[in-house]
């Protein structure tokens, strides 16, 4: 009835700030409602979760040209979160939504991986000298304007060193290549 719209619109917004908007509107999607209000917000949805896949589409070809350039520097790096999954599962650019990439680097390679990255148009979004790696688990976020996409370069998982349940050595040691020869 009419107060459900109100109620749903308050849902969006809350999972829009949560990120889960889209994950929100594929799952609405499923729900065969006789009621109008919810046909009437289909149209908003479907832009909604279009929208999404086609920033992650992007995101998952910068994420291809970064690991591109990554390993033409001998730069060993692992996607982490959303990216993975981006990787691993096109399919998932409709419900995943991503802010950013979020790439795993030994810490003897991050300064490389970043000049790396500034040759080929990223810039830092903040200052890099505040970077430590005893004390900040990424580098400064570098942005790059042609792309529109924000990359994270870890040393580690978590802000803490004494909260890191899995430490960097392994998630390299259990990475597998993905065999994407016919996208890179």
């Amino acid at each position: 009835g009419p107060t459900s719209v109100p109620v749903f619109m308050a849902a969006l917004k809350f999972a829009g700030r949560h990120g889960v908007a889209s994950a929100l509107a594929g799952g609405l999607r499923n729900i065969k409602a006789p009621d109008p209000d919810w046909t009437a917000l289909q149209p908003f949805l479907d832009d909604l979760e279009s929208s999404n896949a086609a920033r992650n589409t992007r995101l998952r070809s910068s994420a291809l040209a970064l690991s591109r350039l990554l390993t033409s520097r001998g730069v060993q790096s692992v996607f982490l979160k959303g990216a993975a999954l981006l990787l691993e599962d096109n399919a998932a650019a409709t419900w995943r939504e991503l802010s950013d990439l979020d790439v795993l680097v030994a810490p003897e390679n991050i300064e490389s991986a970043a000049e790396a990255m500034r040759a080929h148009g990223y810039c830092t979004v903040s200052d890099p000298s505040a970077y430590q790696d005893r004390y900040h688990h990424h580098y400064a976020p570098l942005y790059h304007r042609g792309e529109d996409v924000t990359v994270e370069l870890h040393v580690r998982l978590m802000q803490n060193l004494w909260d890191d349940l899995v430490r960097p050595e392994e998630i390299f040691s259990r990475a597998q290549l993905a065999n994407m020869a016919d996208e890179l």
